[in-house]
C-alpha cells in the first residue's frame, strides 16, 4: 500500500481482545490480527471479538505466507543445538522436522519473541523458529529455511477499525464477512445459503462456532428450548453491496431467515486497503481522536432520561441538551444538562449529533412522528432509542425516518435503582439497525463505547430476538408481580424469605407505571403468547392439585364447550336405521356431490402415487398447488396473492379452524350471521372466543344497520359464507360493500373477516364476488376455498386459505402441529383440477345441478304451507316447514304432531327420508335439503317429504 514507515507506529498487545479494546478506546487507530491459518485453522477468539465488539469492522485483509526459519546465534553449528523455542503453533507446524533432528522443544509467547530471547541470552544450545525478518532484526543466522512440514502455510490477517472509518469499497477483489445464527428448524442452513447461491454470489468461507458466552447475555433459557448447543455461522462472500447490486438484497433476505445477522465488514482483498484508510495512514501524524466530542440530545426527560443524562455528563461523554412535555429545568440544571422547555424537539435536534429517544412506550410513536417531520434537519445524525421493547421502535424508526438518518436500537437493561452506583456487568443490548454513514457510524461507535467503558456487558442482538427473550424475563416479571399485587398480599408475623421476595417483587413491579407494563405487552408480540403460557401453567397446576388422588383424570373439560355436529348426528342416525334394514334415503342430508371428480384429477392422483410423491410435503402445501391457486384467484376472482400467503389444508374445515385458532382468543367475539354452517360456532368456542349470532333479514343479505347492531368493541372476527350453506344465497355487491363500509369506519379497525367460499364455482346465473377483492379488504380477509364441492373431492380432503403473510404463517405453524400437511398425492389432484379440468366440465355440472334444483323447487311449491327461497348457489334449499307445527295449525302433538324443525326431521325418518333440521344452522322452522344427488333419489325424497307435510297439515 506504499505506506511510509514513519506513518505507522506498531503497538504490541499480549492478547487478541486487548487489540479490540484498544481500537474501541481509540488508543490505537487500527488493529491487525490473525484470523485463520491453513494448518492451524480458525482463531475463534478473534471471531468472538468481532461479534462482541460491534463498533469495529473489518476494513482489509492480507494473506501472509509463513516460512519458518531455524535461527541461531552467529557461528552456531547444528550439532550444538539441543533446544528449540517458538510459539506453540509454529512448533506444531514444524513438528516432523524438529523430531527428526532430535531437538527438545519449548513453547514461548511468539516467534519474534523467541528470536529475541536467543539473542539476549546468547545461548548457542538454543534455537528459535521464527521468520527471516526476525533473523535480520535480532542479527541471528539462519541454520535452515522453510522447515515447516507443509510447504504452503499461510496466515490470513485482518485489518479492523472503528465502524464508520470506511463507508464502502470499490474494486474487483472484494469480500463481505457476515455472522449469523439460524433458527432451530429443518432446512435453516439451506435457506440461509440459498440467498447467495440464487444470486450467483460465491462463498469463500463457511464456519460454525458455538455461541460466545456473552452472546445471549447469560440467558440459559435458550438451551432449554432449543438444545444444548447454539451456533453462530461465519460467512465470507466475494461481493459487497457497493460492487454487486444483489448483495444488499441477499443480506436483507438472510435477515428474514436468521434471527441474528451482522455484517462484520466489507473490504478489498489481496492486502489492498480502501482509500479512506490509506489517506489516514499517509497523514503526517495520526489523528488523536477519530470522533469529535459528541453532542447528545435527549427527547423525553422523565426518570430514565434524567438517569441517562446524568451519567453522560459525569463521564465526560459529551454535552447534553434535553426537552420534554413537562418542565424539568431544575432537575436538568442539577445534573449539568441544558433543558429546553415546551417539548421543543426541533431545537434539540438542531443542537445534537446523537438524538436519544426516551419517552414512555405509549408515547413513542407520536414522538417518532414529530421527529420525522423535521426531514432534512435529521440528515447525518444518529437516532438512538432506549425502550424496553425493541421490534416496535425498530419498525417505526425504519418506517418514518428518512434514509439519511442512521438508527441504533438499544436497551440498557437497568435503571435508576439497579444502576444507581455502577453499571459494571449490567447488560446493554443493541442492534445497529441502520448505520451506514461515516459520521453516524463513528457516532454509533461513541455511543457503544460509552456504555462499554462504564463496564456494561455488551449484548449484540437483533430486536426480534431481544423481544422473545424479554417476554420470558422482563414481561413475565412484571406480569407475575401485578398478578400477585391484585391479591393484596402484605407482610405477616411469619414471613418466610420466599414470601419476602414475593413482596419485593410486588413492590418493584407495581411502582413502575402501568404504561410501561402495557407497552411491554402491547408492543411485544411474544408477550401475548407468554401470558397465555402462564394462564395454561396455572390451569395445569390447579388441575394437578384437584385431581391428585383420582385414579383417572377423565376427559378434557374442553369437550364441555362443544357438542357433536348436528349434521353428522343426523347422518349417523340414518346410517343406523339403514343398517337395521330400513329403507332410508340419506343422500339429501349430507352436503356431498353425487358426481365423480374430473378424470384428470383421478389420473393425477394415480400418477403421483406411481412416481413416488407419497411422502410429507411442505406444511402449507406443494409450491405447484399454491402457485396454481394464486393464478386461479388472480384470473377468476381479482384476488392477488403470493404462494407464501396460501395455506393448503386437509379440507376447508381444517382451514377454517386453523384461521379461527390463529386469530381468536379468550375475550374475543366472533359474529356469525345465521343461517350458517354448524361448525362455525363450535370452532369459535374451541378457540376460547364467544360466538355472537343473529338471523339475517328476509332475503338473507347484509346491511350496515344489521352489522352495526351486532358488532361491538370486542368483535375480532366476522364469519361469512358465500354461496351460503344452508341457504344457497350469494352475497350481493351491496351486501359486501356494506361490510367494507362498516369495517373501515372508526371503532372496527381491528375486525377481520373469514369468508367461506367453498361453493364459489357453484352459482346459477349470478356473479360471485370475493370480499378480498374490494379495496382495503385484502389484508383483513381470510378466504377459505377448496376442492370438495365444485370438484367433488369430498373424501380426498383438500382445501386452502388465503390471507396476509402474518396470518398465513400463523395458520401454517398451527397446521404443522396438527396434520403436518395435506395428503401429498391429493395435492397433485388439486393442481390438475385447477389446470387441466376441461373448460366444459363445470358448465355441464352446473347445468345438471340447475335441473335438480328446479325439480326440488317445483315439488316444494306443490306442498301446502311450505315456503322456500330459490338458491342462487351451492346445492342446498332451506324450506320453511313451520306451517306444519302444532302451534301453527298443524296436527296436535297428542295426535303425532311436531312442535319444531328437529322433531319434524326426526319424524321424517319414519317416512324413510333423512334431512337436517334448520335449527342446527340457526334457522328455526326450516329443514335443509341437499339436491346434489340423483334425480331418482330426489323424486322419491320429495314424495316422502310431501306425504309427511300432508299428514301434519291434516288436522
Amino acid at each position: 500500500n506504499n505506506i511510509p514507515p514513519d506513518a505507522v507506529e506498531p503497538v504490541p498487545f499480549v492478547a487478541f481482545e486487548d487489540v479490540f479494546q484498544a481500537v474501541m478506546r481509540q488508543e490505537v487507530a487500527y488493529g491487525v490480527l490473525p484470523l485463520e491459518n491453513t494448518l492451524g485453522g480458525s482463531i475463534y477468539t478473534v471471531y468472538d471479538c468481532l461479534v462482541k465488539y460491534a463498533g469495529l469492522r473489518i476494513v482489509g485483509e492480507v494473506d501472509f505466507r509463513v516460512r519458518h526459519q531455524l535461527l541461531v546465534m552467529p557461528g552456531t553449528k547444528e550439532s550444538e543445538v539441543k533446544r528449540v523455542i517458538s510459539h506453540p503453533q509454529a512448533l506444531a507446524q514444524c513438528e516432523n522436522y524438529l523430531k527428526a533432528k532430535g531437538f527438545t522443544v519449548e513453547a514461548v509467547y511468539d516467534t519474534a519473541g523467541a528470536a529475541k530471547m536467543v539473542r539476549e541470552k546468547g545461548d548457542k544450545t538454543t534455537a528459535a523458529v521464527a521468520s527471516a525478518v526476525a533473523a535480520e532484526r535480532y542479527q541471528l543466522e539462519t541454520l535452515a529455511s522453510c522447515i515447516q512440514d507443509v510447504e504452503y502455510n499461510t496466515t490470513r490477517f485482518i485489518f479492523v477499525a472503528r465502524e464508520g472509518v470506511c463507508a464502502g469499497v470499490e474494486g474487483e477483489a472484494v469480500k463481505t464477512s457476515i455472522a449469523c445464527s439460524l433458527r432451530e428448524q429443518a432446512g435453516a442452513l439451506y435457506k440461509a445459503l440459498s440467498v447467495f447461491a440464487l444470486r450467483d454470489l460465491n462463498l469463500s468461507k463457511l464456519e460454525s462456532r458455538p455461541l460466545p458466552a456473552t452472546f445471549h447475555a447469560g440467558d440459559t433459557s435458550k438451551s432449554n428450548r432449543e438444545g444444548n448447543y447454539q451456533h453462530l455461522f461465519y460467512l465470507d462472500v466475494e461481493a459487497t453491496a457497493t460492487t454487486h447490486s444483489s448483495m444488499g438484497n441477499a443480506i436483507k433476505n438472510l435477515e428474514e431467515y436468521c434471527p441474528y445477522v451482522r455484517v462484520l465488514g466489507e473490504y478489498l482483498t489481496g492486502g489492498v486497503l480502501p482509500q479512506a484508510v490509506l489517506a489516514h495512514l499517509h497523514a503526517a501524524k495520526p489523528a488523536q481522536s477519530l470522533v469529535p466530542p459528541v453532542r447528545f440530545g435527549i427527547i423525553g426527560f422523565g426518570v430514565f432520561g434524567q438517569f441517562l443524562g446524568k451519567w453522560l455528563v459525569s463521564s465526560g461523554a459529551g454535552t447534553v441538551v434535553a426537552t420534554s412535555r413537562k418542565d424539568y429545568t431544575g432537575e436538568a440544571t442539577a445534573i449539568g444538562v441544558e433543558f429546553v422547555k415546551g417539548n421543543n424537539i426541533a431545537e434539540v435536534v438542531a443542537r445534537s449529533d446523537v438524538i436519544v429517544l426516551a419517552p414512555a412506550i405509549v408515547a413513542f410513536e407520536g414522538t417518532c412522528k414529530q421527529v420525522a417531520r423535521l426531514g432534512s434537519a435529521l440528515s447525518g445524525k444518529l437516532v438512538v432509542d432506549v425502550l424496553s421493547v425493541k421490534m416496535h421502535p425498530k419498525h417505526l424508526l425504519c418506517k418514518l425516518l428518512p434514509d439519511s438518518v442512521d438508527i441504533l436500537c438499544t436497551h440498557p437493561m437497568f435503571g435508576p435503582q439497579s444502576g444507581a452506583r455502577s453499571w459494571i456487568g449490567l447488560p446493554f443490548m443493541f442492534e445497529k439497525v441502520r448505520v451506514r454513514q461515516q459520521v453516524a457510524g463513528a457516532l454509533a461507535g461513541s455511543v457503544l463505547q460509552f456504555f462499554e467503558r462504564q463496564g456494561c456487558q455488551m449484548v449484540a442482538m437483533s430486536c426480534e430476538e431481544h423481544d422473545e427473550y424479554a417476554a420470558r424475563s422482563q414481561f413475565i416479571t412484571h406480569f407475575t408481580g401485578r398478578v400477585l399485587g391484585n391479591l393484596k398480599l402484605s407482610s405477616t408475623p411469619v414471613d418466610t424469605q420466599g414470601f419476602k421476595a414475593v413482596l419485593r417483587l410486588i413492590d418493584q413491579t407495581n411502582n413502575d407505571s402501568f404504561d410501561l407494563f402495557y407497552g411491554l405487552y402491547k408492543h411485544n408480540s411474544f408477550s401475548r403468547a407468554q401470558m397465555a403460557d402462564v394462564t395454561n401453567a396455572v390451569a395445569r397446576i390447579s388441575h394437578d392439585l384437584i385431581h391428585f388422588n383420582e385414579q383417572s383424570a377423565g376427559l378434557s373439560a374442553l369437550l364441555g364447550r362443544v357438542g357433536a355436529s348436528k349434521t353428522a348426528s343426523q347422518a349417523a342416525r340414518a346410517a343406523e336405521l339403514k343398517a337395521q334394514g330400513k329403507d332410508i334415503i340419506s343422500t339429501l342430508g349430507v352436503g356431498e356431490p353425487d358426481y365423480p371428480p374430473p378424470q384428470c384429477v383421478q389420473q393425477a392422483v394415480q400418477e403421483a402415487f406411481d412416481r413416488g410423491d407419497h411422502r410429507y410435503t411442505l406444511v402449507p402445501g406443494i409450491p405447484a398447488l399454491r402457485q396454481a391457486i394464486c393464478k386461479y384467484l388472480s384470473d377468476r376472482k381479482d384476488m392477488h396473492y403470493q404462494p407464501d400467503e396460501v395455506v393448503c389444508c386437509s379440507g376447508g374445515k381444517q382451514a377454517i379452524y386453523a384461521a379461527v385458532l390463529a386469530t381468536v382468543e379468550p375475550g374475543d367475539e366472533v359474529f356469525i350471521p345465521t343461517p350458517a354452517w354448524v361448525s362455525y360456532e363450535e370452532m369459535t368456542k374451541l378457540a376460547g372466543g364467544t360466538p355472537v349470532t343473529a338471523l339475517r333479514p328476509a332475503g338473507y343479505q347484509l346491511s350496515e344497520k344489521f352489522l352495526r347492531a351486532h358488532l361491538t368493541k370486542n368483535t375480532k372476527l366476522i364469519i361469512l359464507c358465500s354461496p351460503c350453506n344452508p341457504t344457497g344465497v350469494v352475497y350481493s355487491t351491496a351486501s359486501l360493500e356494506a361490510v367494507v363500509r362498516v369495517l373501515q369506519s372508526p371503532g372496527f379497525e381491528r375486525v377481520l373477516v373469514l369468508v367461506d367460499e367453498i361453493y364459489e364455482q357453484l352459482v346459477y346465473g349470478v356473479e360471485h364476488k370475493s370480499l378480498a377483492s374490494f379495496p382495503g379488504m385484502r389484508d383483513r380477509t381470510i378466504t377459505v376455498n377448496g376442492f370438495s364441492k365444485a370438484f367433488a373431492m369430498t373424501g380426498l380432503r383438500l382445501g386452502y386459505a388465503t390471507a396476509n403473510k402474518t396470518i398465513a404463517k400463523a395458520m401454517s405453524s398451527l397446521q404443522s402441529h396438527m396434520t403436518t400437511c395435506p395428503t401429498s398425492v391429493v395435492q397433485w389432484g388439486g393442481v390438475a383440477a385447477l389446470e387441466k379440468t376441461p373448460p366444459e366440465w363445470m358448465p355441464d355440472v352446473l347445468k345438471v345441478l340447475r335441473v335438480k334444483r328446479d325439480l326440488v323447487m317445483s315439488e316444494l311449491a306443490k306442498m301446502d304451507g311450505v315456503k322456500s327461497y330459490t338458491p342462487e348457489g351451492a346445492f342446498y334449499i332451506l324450506p320453511d316447514v313451520s306451517a306444519c307445527f302444532a302451534s301453527r295449525g298443524g296436527k296436535p302433538v297428542e295426535k303425532g304432531g311436531v312442535t319444531n324443525a328437529t322433531e319434524f326431521a326426526t319424524k321424517l325418518l319414519d317416512y324413510g327420508l333423512s334431512l337436517v333440521s334448520g335449527e342446527a344452522f340457526g334457522a328455526p322452522g326450516t329443514i335443509r335439503i341437499s339436491f346434489a344427488t340423483s334425480e331418482d333419489q330426489l323424486k322419491q325424497a320429495m314424495t316422502r317429504l310431501g306425504q309427511l307435510v300432508r299428514d301434519l297439515r291434516a288436522t
